[in-house]
């Protein structure tokens, strides 16, 4: 299958002018490609990093839960059964 032709195109690392020999072709060079893909692994691992962050913190919990005996108190004075006010609490 042949790639449909695009004319010249600017490398994406050094900006020079070049025809492309493949289709998604983006880079004038092996070496412009080696640093693209330097760039592009180093960019998604800054990316996984800052998403175990952000579940990081997530799984840290913000406040103190209370406790089943705390629950079942407010519960009974609710007049409720426990289950249904952990259900509608959320606890």
């Amino acid at each position: 299958m042949r790639y449909k032709y695009r004319g010249i195109v600017k490398c994406k690392i050094c900006g020079r002018e070049f025809e492309p020999w493949s289709g998604n072709q983006v880079c004038c060079s092996k070496e412009c490609a080696k640093e693209n893909n330097r760039r592009s692994v180093r960019a998604r691992a800054l990316a996984l990093k800052d998403e175990n962050k952000d579940s990081q913190k997530q799984a840290e919990p913000s406040a103190k839960k209370p406790s089943i005996a705390e629950i079942e108190r407010m519960a009974n004075a609710a007049g409720k059964t426990y289950g249904k006010y952990v259900l509608e609490h959320g606890l």
